[in-house]
C-alpha cells in the first residue's frame, strides 16, 4: 500500500493522506518467513506504523515442506523452491502423500489440485512426472485422483440431468397449457414421468399433431 497527499477546495492539506495502489513492480520482495514494516509520515514525523509477518513461498525449501507434517504446505511446496532435477518427483511424492494423509476426500482432492495447477514442469518434466505416476510407487495416487475426480464429475451430470430434465418438463407442460387451454392431470402425471431427453422429444412430436388435450392423452398412452 502506498500513499499520497490528497488535495480538498481549500488547498494541499498535507496531513489528510489517502491510499495509492502500488503497481506491480513497487511491490517489495519477500524471501521466505519474515517481518515487514510500513509507515505513513508526515514529514519527520511517523504518523502510523504497521509491523507483519510474511511469507515468501518461492524463496522456502520445498522439500523440506514437502517432508512435513503439515498438509497445507505439502501442497504449497510447489510452490517454493525446487531442485531443477527434482520438479516431477517432488510433485509425483506431494500427491503421493496428500493421499495418504488422514484428511478427507474433498481436501485430498483440492489440495492434490494446488500440486497440480502450480507445480512449474516444463514439457519434458511433465513427461517424467507422467512416467513415475506410472510406477508401482505412485499407481494408486493417479488412481485414487481419478476416482475423486470422477465421483464429483458423475455427481455433477447427474445433478444437471435432473434440473434439465425439470426445466423441459415444465416447458411440455406450459405448452400443453397454451395449445388446450389447460392441462389434465392424467396428462400432468405422464409428463412427469418422463426421464430422458429422447422421451420428452417423442412428446413434443405427439403434442405437434395432436388436436384435442384427448387425443393427446391418448397417445401419450399409446406411445
Amino acid at each position: 500500500m502506498g500513499w499520497r497527499r490528497q488535495v480538498s477546495r481549500g488547498g494541499s492539506r498535507p496531513w489528510l493522506l489517502s491510499p495509492a495502489p502500488l503497481g506491480r513492480n513497487q511491490i517489495p520482495a519477500r524471501n521466505g518467513i519474515g517481518v515487514e514494516t510500513h509507515e505513513r509520515r508526515i514529514g519527520s514525523l511517523v504518523a502510523e506504523r504497521m509491523d507483519f509477518l510474511y511469507v515468501g513461498l518461492p524463496a522456502l525449501d520445498a522439500v523440506q515442506y514437502l517432508e512435513g507434517d503439515n498438509w497445507l504446505g505439502v501442497a504449497l511446496s510447489a510452490l517454493m523452491r525446487i531442485p531443477r532435477d527434482r520438479v516431477a518427483w517432488l510433485g509425483a511424492e506431494a500427491l503421493r502423500r496428500l493421499q495418504g494423509s488422514p484428511l478427507t476426500d474433498h481436501q485430498k482432492y483440492w489440495l492434490g489440485e494446488c500440486v497440480e495447477a502450480y507445480l512449474p514442469l516444463t514439457a519434458e518434466q511433465k513427461r517424467e512426472l507422467e512416467g513415475l505416476l506410472q510406477t508401482k510407487t505412485y499407481s494408486e495416487v493417479k488412481a485414487v485422483n481419478l476416482t475423486t475426480f470422477e465421483k464429483g464429475v458423475l455427481k455433477g451430470q447427474e445433478e444437471g440431468r435432473e434440473k434439465a430434465m425439470a426445466g423441459m418438463i415444465r416447458g411440455l407442460l406450459f405448452a400443453v397449457e397454451i395449445k388446450f387451454g389447460g392441462v389434465d392431470h392424467a396428462v400432468e402425471v405422464n409428463l412427469n414421468a418422463l426421464r430422458t431427453e429422447e422421451e420428452v422429444q417423442t412428446v413434443q412430436t405427439l403434442l405437434r399433431s395432436a388436436s384435442t388435450s384427448g387425443d393427446f392423452l391418448a397417445a401419450l398412452t399409446r406411445r
